[in-house]
């Protein structure tokens, strides 16, 4: 999946890369760093800014914001010297040559791993759910209404529903992809969007379990603004996917939770790139004597 940006493009971004990284080390705070961190040269913020910064804005790196950038992580680092230890220790680096090198290598994996999450996110059922359209979901509320109000049997499973114990980054933890996220990666995941997502705020014990992997990748999504994770995912981990605005965090719960129900007990079915495929003719126990209303078989809503 390429980014874009030709080679012209990605000289004129390292070379900004390098005057910010200059910019940066010429501060009193960098020159009067601890002995332990020492070995943050002005190579490994090059290799932070380049791994972590440079994928997200190929030909269009701004020199204030990459200046910006590696004088939070300076000051991170100057303030937990620890997390930087920790992360050599997971990172396996042996000597002062090899820090660059694995930290453009962990970033690479890292942004390998966001991409393949989403994706797999994107394409399978439920988990697809949270990147739908706003527009969409008017058509899902009066297809599970329509169901309620014809098939009382199924009407008083799903009132009981109320989606209360749902919380969807509980809910993605059990996806295969991100289950599997080791914590380097889950670190990688957080560095992406701490460095990448200007607007958000974190404070220092958040920042600490993000950049050790200490936060999962439900958990991190579920604290951005739905802009922020939209902007992400359609620019960078998605592009030219059929995606609307994403909204993890706003998603009605209990619809969610009432769909997948739904699914599970193949009244719907989810047929991927066009929506769900209602089978009336499953219901037919739980109508109450309605049939004539639902000649079909069965019927596809789409939400797309």
């Amino acid at each position: 999946m390429s980014f874009g940006g030709g080679s012209s493009d990605n000289l004129v971004d390292r070379y900004i890369i390098r005057q910010a990284v200059r910019q940066v080390c010429a501060s009193a705070t960098f020159r009067n760093r601890t002995a332990s961190l020492q070995d943050m040269t002005p190579e490994v913020l090059t290799a932070f800014a380049e791994g972590f910064y440079l994928p997200m804005h190929q030909g269009r790196v701004a020199f204030g914001g990459v200046v910006k950038k590696l004088s939070q992580i300076a000051d991170l680092f100057k303030k937990i010297p620890k997390m930087w230890d920790a992360i050599k220790d997971f990172l396996g680096i042996k000597g002062l040559m090899d820090i660059p090198r694995a930290i453009k290598d962990w970033a690479s994996k890292g942004l390998g791993a966001l991409k393949h999450a989403f994706r797999s996110l994107y394409d399978h059922f439920p988990t697809t759910l949270i990147f739908f359209p706003k527009g969409s979901i008017p058509s899902l509320t009066n297809l599970v209404h329509r169901i309620m109000t014809r098939f009382p049997g199924i009407a008083k499973i799903l009132a009981g529903i109320k989606g209360g114990s749902l919380r969807i980054d509980r809910f993605l933890e059990v996806h295969p992809v991100i289950k599997a996220m080791s914590r380097p990666i889950l670190a990688a995941a957080f560095i992406y969007i701490w460095i990448n997502v200007g607007e958000l705020t974190w404070d220092i014990h958040s920042i600490l379990e993000g950049f050790l992997g200490r936060i999962s990748l439900g958990s991190l999504l579920a604290m951005l603004p739905e802009a922020a994770l939209g902007l992400l995912i359609a620019k960078h981990f998605l592009p030219g996917a059929k995606l609307g605005p994403v909204w993890f965090g706003s998603f009605p719960i209990a619809l969610l939770a009432r769909i997948i129900w739904l699914e599970v007990n193949y009244y719907l079915e989810w047929v991927p790139g066009k929506g769900f495929k209602v089978n009336w003719d499953k219901m037919r126990g739980n109508e109450g004597g309605a049939k004539s209303e639902f000649p079909a078989k069965t019927e596809l809503v789409s939400v797309f």
